[in-house]
């Protein structure tokens, strides 16, 4: 679990990164809040962090087996980068790596649950 102290800094980082500004005009008696739509929820709540069992050593072994995880909802954190998760989708578990482009965002985003649909032309009889 983070502390506040190190969910505040991952915050003004990542609004930072995506092209904000945590000072309006430069003054900065007069803070901007990051807009609700980058967190997905209540201001007053923080964000949503969900506790992930992480290696002890980093990086860790490239034999390590990834962590596998059904919690999608969990925000990628800058620690995650260069760890391979196996998300599970709904039926097997998907690996990715982490990388530094997906700081920020959910494990979730990056494995697909629905299965493309292919048209099967049918023999006429």
């Amino acid at each position: 679990m983070l502390s506040l102290s190190q969910c505040i800094t991952f915050i003004h980082l990542l609004f930072k990164r995506l092209g904000g500004s945590t000072w309006a005009c430069g003054n900065p008696q007069t803070k901007m809040f990051p807009t609700r739509a980058l967190f997905g929820r209540s201001v007053w709540k923080g964000p949503n962090i969900v506790p992930l069992p992480l290696p002890r050593a980093f990086p860790p072994p490239a034999n390590t087996p990834p962590i596998r995880t059904t919690k999608r909802a969990a925000t990628i954190l800058p620690n995650f980068v260069g760890l391979r998760f196996a998300v599970h989708n709904g039926k097997t578990y998907v690996e990715i790596q982490v990388t530094e482009e997906m700081v920020g965002r959910k494990l979730g985003e990056y494995v697909a649950t629905r299965k493309r649909f292919t048209y099967k032309q049918s023999k006429n009889k």
